[in-house]
């Protein structure tokens, strides 16, 4: 099971974020594109991190 967490610039979590899917189920290899959606002024900078943490892995953060 992989979470996804939309992140500010300090690591606070953006809310309310919208998912079109999460908690996903992925196997080694496999990709599957999720689309989020949250109000501008949720995110004042402008630059999303996003963390993608798993059951049995490490999390990832990226910047959007």
């Amino acid at each position: 099971m992989v979470r996804l967490s939309l992140l500010q610039e300090d690591g606070a979590r953006v809310l309310p974020t919208l998912y079109d899917d999460n908690y996903l189920r992925l196997l080694p290899g496999e990709t599957h594109t999720v689309t989020l959606s949250w109000p501008a002024s949720a995110l004042p900078s402008g630059r999303p991190k996003l963390r993608a943490e798993g059951y049995n892995t490490p999390p990832v953060t990226v910047r959007g």
